[in-house]
Protein backbone atom coordinates (compact mmCIF):
# COMPACT_ATOMS: atom_id res chain seq x y z
CA UNK A 1 0.00 0.00 0.00
CA UNK A 2 1.47 3.10 -1.18
CA UNK A 3 1.27 6.35 0.61
CA UNK A 4 2.05 9.78 -0.59
CA UNK A 5 2.74 12.82 1.59
CA UNK A 6 4.07 16.38 0.56
CA UNK A 7 7.14 17.27 2.78
CA UNK A 8 9.27 20.64 1.49
CA UNK A 9 7.54 21.03 -1.79
CA UNK A 10 8.73 17.40 -2.59
CA UNK A 11 5.89 14.72 -3.41
CA UNK A 12 7.74 11.20 -1.08
CA UNK A 13 6.38 7.59 -2.20
CA UNK A 14 6.75 5.09 1.16
CA UNK A 15 5.96 1.47 0.21
CA UNK A 16 5.49 -1.75 2.61
CA UNK A 17 8.35 -4.14 1.71
CA UNK A 18 7.39 -7.62 1.61
CA UNK A 19 9.48 -10.72 1.72
CA UNK A 20 8.68 -12.59 -0.98
CA UNK A 21 8.20 -16.64 0.20
CA UNK A 22 11.28 -19.26 -0.93
CA UNK A 23 10.22 -21.28 -3.43
CA UNK A 24 10.03 -25.10 -2.08
CA UNK A 25 11.98 -26.45 -4.63
CA UNK A 26 15.83 -23.84 -3.98
CA UNK A 27 18.02 -25.75 -1.43
CA UNK A 28 18.82 -23.61 1.51
CA UNK A 29 21.94 -21.96 1.60
CA UNK A 30 22.85 -23.68 4.69
CA UNK A 31 22.71 -27.54 3.43
CA UNK A 32 25.04 -28.21 1.20
CA UNK A 33 23.84 -29.47 -2.90
CA UNK A 34 24.13 -32.81 -4.01
CA UNK A 35 26.74 -31.71 -6.45
CA UNK A 36 29.47 -30.64 -3.68
CA UNK A 37 28.72 -33.85 -1.72
CA UNK A 38 29.90 -35.65 -4.56
CA UNK A 39 33.16 -33.53 -4.80
CA UNK A 40 33.87 -33.52 -1.38
CA UNK A 41 33.36 -37.52 -1.28
CA UNK A 42 35.68 -37.81 -4.55
CA UNK A 43 38.02 -35.76 -2.67
CA UNK A 44 38.11 -37.76 0.41
CA UNK A 45 38.51 -41.51 -1.91
CA UNK A 46 41.22 -39.74 -3.79
CA UNK A 47 43.05 -38.66 -0.76
CA UNK A 48 42.59 -42.39 0.88
CA UNK A 49 43.25 -43.74 -2.44
CA UNK A 50 47.14 -41.67 -2.19
CA UNK A 51 47.88 -42.02 1.36
CA UNK A 52 47.29 -46.09 0.63
CA UNK A 53 49.94 -45.54 -2.14
CA UNK A 54 52.35 -43.43 -0.20
CA UNK A 55 51.93 -45.94 2.59
CA UNK A 56 52.93 -49.19 0.16
CA UNK A 57 55.91 -47.07 -1.52
CA UNK A 58 57.56 -46.10 1.03
CA UNK A 59 57.41 -48.85 4.00
CA UNK A 60 59.83 -51.84 4.03
CA UNK A 61 58.72 -54.97 3.12
CA UNK A 62 57.01 -56.96 5.81
CA UNK A 63 58.63 -60.47 4.61
CA UNK A 64 62.13 -61.22 4.82
CA UNK A 65 63.97 -59.64 1.84
CA UNK A 66 65.47 -62.47 -0.08
CA UNK A 67 69.63 -62.71 0.27
CA UNK A 68 71.44 -60.92 -2.50
CA UNK A 69 74.68 -59.98 -3.18
CA UNK A 70 74.62 -56.73 -2.41
CA UNK A 71 73.42 -56.94 1.04
CA UNK A 72 76.41 -59.64 2.16
CA UNK A 73 78.18 -58.06 4.85
CA UNK A 74 74.95 -55.40 6.40
CA UNK A 75 75.66 -52.64 7.43
CA UNK A 76 79.49 -52.46 7.56
CA UNK A 77 80.51 -53.57 4.04
CA UNK A 78 77.21 -53.66 1.82
CA UNK A 79 76.60 -52.38 -1.24
CA UNK A 80 74.54 -49.08 -1.61
CA UNK A 81 70.94 -49.87 -0.52
CA UNK A 82 68.76 -50.69 -4.16
CA UNK A 83 66.42 -47.91 -4.69
CA UNK A 84 64.06 -50.34 -6.80
CA UNK A 85 63.73 -52.72 -4.14
CA UNK A 86 62.11 -49.61 -1.90
CA UNK A 87 59.68 -48.92 -4.19
CA UNK A 88 58.91 -52.82 -4.97
CA UNK A 89 60.08 -53.07 -8.63
CA UNK A 90 63.63 -54.74 -8.58
CA UNK A 91 63.72 -56.59 -11.34
CA UNK A 92 67.50 -58.49 -10.52
CA UNK A 93 66.32 -61.01 -8.18
CA UNK A 94 68.28 -62.75 -6.22
CA UNK A 95 71.05 -61.22 -8.29
CA UNK A 96 71.21 -58.27 -7.40
CA UNK A 97 74.26 -56.17 -6.32
CA UNK A 98 72.63 -53.80 -4.08
CA UNK A 99 71.34 -53.94 -0.20
CA UNK A 100 67.94 -54.90 0.58
CA UNK A 101 67.77 -54.31 3.93
CA UNK A 102 66.86 -51.12 5.62
CA UNK A 103 69.83 -48.37 6.08
CA UNK A 104 68.57 -46.63 8.64
CA UNK A 105 70.81 -43.18 7.96
CA UNK A 106 71.85 -42.03 4.78
CA UNK A 107 74.78 -42.71 2.88
CA UNK A 108 77.93 -40.42 4.11
CA UNK A 109 78.93 -38.01 1.18
CA UNK A 110 81.44 -35.57 0.62
CA UNK A 111 80.16 -32.30 -0.28
CA UNK A 112 81.39 -29.84 -2.61
CA UNK A 113 84.07 -28.09 -1.16
CA UNK A 114 85.38 -31.70 0.00
CA UNK A 115 84.79 -33.31 -2.92
CA UNK A 116 86.59 -30.87 -4.95
CA UNK A 117 89.57 -31.56 -2.32
CA UNK A 118 89.45 -35.41 -2.31
CA UNK A 119 89.73 -35.00 -6.22
CA UNK A 120 92.83 -33.39 -6.83
CA UNK A 121 95.01 -35.87 -4.33
CA UNK A 122 96.96 -38.38 -6.18
CA UNK A 123 97.21 -41.93 -5.96
CA UNK A 124 99.52 -41.97 -3.05
CA UNK A 125 97.89 -39.43 -0.99
CA UNK A 126 94.63 -41.68 -1.51
CA UNK A 127 95.62 -44.55 -0.09
CA UNK A 128 97.48 -42.81 2.93
CA UNK A 129 94.47 -40.56 3.75
CA UNK A 130 92.40 -43.76 3.91
CA UNK A 131 94.69 -46.46 4.99
CA UNK A 132 94.19 -45.13 9.09
CA UNK A 133 90.44 -45.22 8.47
CA UNK A 134 89.80 -48.39 6.67
CA UNK A 135 91.83 -50.08 10.11
CA UNK A 136 89.89 -48.09 12.72
CA UNK A 137 86.85 -49.57 10.75
CA UNK A 138 88.05 -52.67 10.97
CA UNK A 139 89.31 -52.68 14.79
CA UNK A 140 86.03 -50.98 15.69
CA UNK A 141 83.98 -53.88 13.69
CA UNK A 142 86.34 -56.89 14.58
CA UNK A 143 86.49 -57.32 11.43
CA UNK A 144 90.07 -56.69 10.76
CA UNK A 145 91.16 -60.39 9.66
CA UNK A 146 88.83 -60.00 6.78
CA UNK A 147 90.05 -57.34 5.36
CA UNK A 148 93.75 -57.84 6.17
CA UNK A 149 94.09 -58.49 2.72
CA UNK A 150 93.06 -55.05 1.44
CA UNK A 151 95.29 -53.35 3.98
CA UNK A 152 98.64 -55.35 2.87
CA UNK A 153 97.40 -54.26 -0.80
CA UNK A 154 97.70 -50.43 -0.08
CA UNK A 155 100.50 -50.57 1.92
CA UNK A 156 102.29 -52.84 -0.89
CA UNK A 157 101.45 -50.14 -2.75
CA UNK A 158 102.32 -47.24 -1.10
CA UNK A 159 105.82 -49.26 -0.70
CA UNK A 160 106.47 -48.92 -4.30
CA UNK A 161 105.50 -44.97 -4.56
CA UNK A 162 107.61 -42.30 -5.09
CA UNK A 163 108.43 -40.12 -2.21
CA UNK A 164 104.89 -39.11 -0.23
CA UNK A 165 103.69 -35.59 -1.25
CA UNK A 166 102.00 -34.88 2.90
CA UNK A 167 98.80 -33.84 2.54
CA UNK A 168 98.38 -30.47 4.51
CA UNK A 169 96.34 -30.77 8.02
CA UNK A 170 93.85 -28.00 6.59
CA UNK A 171 92.87 -30.64 3.91
CA UNK A 172 93.19 -33.59 6.42
CA UNK A 173 90.93 -31.97 8.41
CA UNK A 174 88.47 -30.94 6.12
CA UNK A 175 88.18 -34.23 4.99
CA UNK A 176 88.30 -35.82 8.27
CA UNK A 177 84.96 -34.25 9.17
CA UNK A 178 82.69 -37.27 7.16
CA UNK A 179 85.63 -39.73 6.81
CA UNK A 180 85.72 -40.81 10.13
CA UNK A 181 82.16 -41.23 9.92
CA UNK A 182 82.05 -43.85 7.11
CA UNK A 183 81.78 -47.34 7.01
CA UNK A 184 84.16 -49.95 5.64
CA UNK A 185 81.75 -50.15 2.03
CA UNK A 186 81.89 -46.22 1.48
CA UNK A 187 85.61 -46.11 2.12
CA UNK A 188 86.48 -48.74 0.07
CA UNK A 189 83.71 -46.74 -2.54
CA UNK A 190 86.03 -43.92 -2.41
CA UNK A 191 89.32 -45.45 -2.99
CA UNK A 192 88.25 -47.32 -6.02
CA UNK A 193 86.23 -44.25 -7.80
CA UNK A 194 89.09 -42.05 -7.42
CA UNK A 195 90.15 -40.92 -11.47
CA UNK A 196 93.62 -41.11 -10.10
CA UNK A 197 94.02 -44.26 -8.34
CA UNK A 198 95.41 -47.21 -10.85
CA UNK A 199 92.40 -48.98 -12.77
CA UNK A 200 94.45 -52.77 -12.39
CA UNK A 201 95.17 -51.39 -8.36
CA UNK A 202 91.37 -50.32 -8.06
CA UNK A 203 90.38 -54.03 -9.61
CA UNK A 204 92.29 -56.15 -7.19
CA UNK A 205 90.73 -53.82 -4.68
CA UNK A 206 87.37 -54.42 -5.37
CA UNK A 207 87.92 -58.09 -5.74
CA UNK A 208 89.20 -58.78 -2.27
CA UNK A 209 86.29 -56.90 -1.03
CA UNK A 210 83.91 -59.00 -2.67
CA UNK A 211 85.67 -62.14 -0.91
CA UNK A 212 85.92 -60.36 2.02
CA UNK A 213 82.14 -59.38 2.00
CA UNK A 214 81.44 -63.06 1.49
CA UNK A 215 83.64 -64.03 4.73
CA UNK A 216 81.99 -61.46 6.64
CA UNK A 217 78.47 -62.52 5.65
CA UNK A 218 78.95 -66.34 6.02
CA UNK A 219 80.18 -65.86 9.63
CA UNK A 220 77.03 -63.35 9.89
CA UNK A 221 74.60 -66.27 9.08
CA UNK A 222 76.53 -68.95 11.16
CA UNK A 223 76.17 -66.93 14.36
CA UNK A 224 72.70 -65.94 13.39
CA UNK A 225 72.49 -70.10 13.29
CA UNK A 226 73.29 -70.70 16.60
CA UNK A 227 71.42 -68.22 18.00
Amino acid sequence: MEQHMYHNTFIHFSAEEHPLPRSKSAPSLSMPSCGEELVKLKAETHLSNFLERVAQNFRWTARPPPRVPGSFAHPEACSRPCVHYRFGNCTKGSSCEFCHLEHPRPKMKLDKMQRQCYDKLNEPQVLSLLLPYLKHRADQQAIGADIAPIIELIEGRLQEASPLQQLGWRKAELLDRSLRRMNTSRLMELLVGHPKVDTNLADQLSLVFGRARSVIQMRSSVQELLG
